[in-house]
């Protein structure tokens, strides 16, 4: 473990070798700057991971090592009485975007970056206990998505739609938390 009672990092080896690590500050929970499905249920100032990047050696890829991390963070979240994480995910990068779902993680707003990418906000914790409720949104429109975040949709499912000449992500939106 890799954490004290500011961060919640956590690290994976595999015999003496790093594989993988997750790097989380602990802090206070300030709103969004755009539309974020859950920013009523967060208090202002309550403390809340911040999840800061998450790496995974190649050669131990698509072993599910990423949903493990994303777990193992909210375990230690959990010890220091932490019930949220918050960060951010590049709304490209879908092997981190299935790793949050497969760690009962949601999309639910948009964020950019220090270097002005358009990333996915993206939150676990105690919230997504909420079982899913219709109507569900099946969407590939990002400005459709800002729209329902904006009402309190969250995003749980990522599909891919093969029809085109190349595949398009489709992302399911869910309305437990629409205003």
């Amino acid at each position: 473990m890799l954490s004290n009672p500011r961060t919640a990092n956590h690290g994976v080896f595999l015999g003496s070798k790093l594989v993988g690590y997750g790097l989380c500050d602990i802090g206070p929970w300030s709103p969004a700057p755009g539309p974020y499905a859950l920013g009523d249920p967060l208090t202002p100032g309550e403390p809340v991971g911040v999840g800061l990047g998450m790496l995974i050696d190649k050669s131990v890829k698509g072993h599910g090592l990423g949903g493990r991390l994303l777990r193992a963070r909210q375990s230690v979240l959990n010890d220091h009485g932490i019930r949220h994480a918050t960060g951010m995910v590049l709304t490209t990068n879908y092997s981190s975007i299935v790793s949050h779902f497969r760690a009962e993680g949601v999309m639910c707003g948009f964020d950019h970056d220090d270097y002005c990418l358009l990333n996915f906000a993206h939150y676990t914790g105690d919230l997504v206990d909420r079982p899913p409720e219709d109507p569900q949104v099946e969407t590939s429109d990002l400005d459709e998505m800002r729209e329902l975040f904006r009402r309190g949709y969250v995003c749980r499912r990522i599909a891919w739609d093969k029809t085109g000449a190349s595949p398009r992500p489709v992302f399911t939106l869910t309305a437990e938390f629409a205003k």
